[in-house]
């Protein structure tokens, strides 16, 4: 029974299984992008600077243990949005 109803949805949007599981991969992809990205933006307007600017400057000083977490989530939330961006793009270039 649930064949059948993919197979019909799958009919009504005009896409094969492999097209779908495409698109779903992608759309997950750019989600996780956006969701990186978004908590990346979060610190860059709090502290006023891109994250290779802050990641400097804690690294040059001693730091408050609120920006020691701060950093430890902006480290993240970077690389993360770094990691999505690249998958995203060469998604998009297989296309």
């Amino acid at each position: 029974m649930k064949t059948a109803i993919q197979e019909k949805a799958f009919a009504s949007l005009h896409l094969s299984k492999e097209e779908a599981l495409n698109e779903m991969v992608f759309l997950s992809s750019s989600q996780k992008l956006a969701e990186f990205t978004e908590e990346a933006s979060y610190f860059e307007k709090k502290y006023g600077l891109p994250y290779e600017n802050f990641n400097k400057m804690f690294t040059d000083k001693a730091a408050t243990y609120d920006e020691e977490n701060d950093w430890m989530s902006w480290k993240f939330a970077f690389e993360g949005a770094k990691y999505w961006k690249e998958i995203v793009q060469r998604l998009k270039d297989d296309n």
